[in-house]
């Protein structure tokens, strides 16, 4: 994730690439520690590029084998959720109406309520991180109003009790003149990838 990041002209990152398998998956912001990938492992991806100290961090989620239902049916979810989050964010949107958008997709699909905020400002950074909560967070019954050119790493995800995993996808977003633009690579789909 280094290589391909510093080889498309980012600089170093703000944080460094979160690479988690397995039952450590339900530990968002771990490291990878050599565990050795098996059949039937989560493996929950994020990472960011990073240009002029700006960052855009972007999440998805991978599974080796055939996902069971707990799986696909949370990832489903997470992905309605951030797909309805970006939906809503426009100028005059306030921060808790994007959380209560995404939360109720969530719910729609049979799922409790995720635990923390649905997105936070994102911007210029150094290490250890790219500012996560530092600024400003989209949550429950916030009634700050978003305006043009904040920037926003939204980022639903769910843990899977199950597997003692987490299934999360994000996007980095920018509050336009009319709605929202993604500007994460949109080469990478919003969908879980299965490994055989």
């Amino acid at each position: 994730m280094y290589s391909a990041t510093l080889r498309h002209g980012s600089e170093y990152p703000g944080s460094p690439p979160y690479v988690i398998s397995g039952e450590r998956s339900g530990l968002p912001h771990g490291t990878w520690e050599g565990r050795e990938l098996r059949d039937g492992d989560i493996v929950f991806l994020e990472f960011s590029g990073c240009v002029k100290r700006y960052s855009a961090a972007n999440m998805r989620t991978a599974f080796i084998g055939t996902p069971p239902r707990p799986v696909t049916g949370r990832a489903d979810a997470v992905i309605d959720a951030l797909e309805t989050a970006i939906a809503t964010i426009r100028p005059g949107a306030t921060s808790g109406e994007v959380d209560a958008a995404a939360r109720k997709a969530i719910l729609a699909h049979g799922f409790g309520d995720h635990t923390h905020e649905t997105g936070y400002s994102i911007g210029v950074c150094y290490p250890p991180g790219w500012n996560e909560s530092h600024i400003m967070n989209l949550h429950p019954g916030d009634e700050t109003v978003l305006r043009p050119n904040m920037v926003f790493h939204l980022v639903p995800s769910l843990i899977v009790p199950e597997l003692n995993g987490h299934v999360g996808f994000s996007e980095t977003v920018v509050v336009t003149e009319t709605g929202c633009e993604v500007l994460t690579d949109k080469r990478v789909p919003r969908e879980l990838q299965v490994l055989s």
